[in-house]
């Protein structure tokens, strides 16, 4: 009776692990896109105002 308790908690043990594997996979490619498209803005914003610059002379 233990054996087969032990048994279902094993199985459901194994199918919650991949489940939360993928979703810590997921939050942690759209922290890195969410990063980057900061970057991103941040690099636009330097480029808009050097270009800026450089229409003044």
């Amino acid at each position: 009776m233990f054996r087969d308790a032990f048994r279902v908690v094993i199985k459901i043990v194994g199918e919650i692990e991949p489940a939360v594997g993928g979703q810590f996979v997921e939050r942690v490619d759209l922290a890195f896109a969410r990063l980057q498209s900061r970057v991103d803005v941040l690099l636009r914003i330097i480029v808009d105002l050097y270009t800026a610059r450089l229409e003044l002379r």
